[in-house]
């Protein structure tokens, strides 16, 4: 549990993870982020929402199935979605980004 002080208090965010041994994917996920996002705004800090599809990554070897992984984004796309959220100035916006394989859905 971490608590992330705001103007009118605290919020609480939790740290959870699955129970079982073996890869997963990290989440960070935050109950109240439309909140957050506002109170951080005042502080010129931007919370960034960055929705990938199915990533080809070392995961996938440890996954039971045939998974086509030829039609999975790659990290590295992912890595450059986040490098470009990132690269924009300090006075833009920029929310939400979902990345997929305009193939469609797996």
């Amino acid at each position: 549990q971490i608590d992330i002080p705001m103007k009118d208090g605290a919020t609480t965010t939790f740290i959870v993870h699955p129970e079982r041994d073996g890869a997963h994917p990290v989440v960070f996920f935050f109950m109240d982020a439309p909140a957050i996002r506002e109170e951080l705004r005042d502080h010129r800090i931007r919370v960034i929402n960055i929705y990938p599809a199915a990533t080809d990554t070392d995961i996938w070897n440890n996954v039971d199935g045939n998974w086509p992984r030829d039609r999975m984004i790659s990290a590295e796309e992912v890595a450059g979605a986040v490098a470009y959220a990132l690269s924009r100035p300090a006075d833009v916006m920029l929310e939400n980004i979902t990345l997929g394989n305009l193939s469609g859905d797996l």
